[in-house]
């Protein structure tokens, strides 16, 4: 259980490199790209915490290098420029429904039954 939990901060970590190209190629005080950079180790160890629940879950790498592939073309959502726009409530409104939605459906669209894997005890 320790590995599990303890892994996706190596995948999290592996992102603070950036920390150094923020300060030397964009300019950003160090304070900014320290802020930056704790933000991103914090969602990008968050995504690693699901990842490994994917694999878990259904047995199959293809999971979460897909949910993987998906999460880097999408990036992480522009809160701030949601809540300007003029329908701003109604975009936060729908993006939170649909996170919703995508949650309680999660452990039923991982079930490990509808993968034929039964080797890591179905979590």
């Amino acid at each position: 259980m320790r590995v599990v939990l303890l892994t996706p901060l190596f995948f999290g970590a592996a992102h603070l490199h950036h920390a150094a190209e923020l300060v030397r190629h964009q300019g950003a005080t160090l304070r900014r790209a320290a802020a930056t950079v704790c933000f991103q180790m914090a969602y990008t160890t968050i995504f690693g915490w699901f990842a490994t629940y994917l694999f878990l879950r259904t047995g199959h790498l293809a999971a979460p290098v897909a949910a993987h592939i998906f999460c880097n073309w999408a990036g992480f959502p522009p809160f701030a420029d949601m809540a300007a726009h003029t329908r701003g409530l109604l975009l936060l409104l729908t993006t939170a429904a649909g996170a919703a939605a995508f949650w309680m459906c999660l452990p039923r669209m991982t079930a490990p039954q509808r993968y034929e894997q039964s080797f890591y005890g179905g979590w």
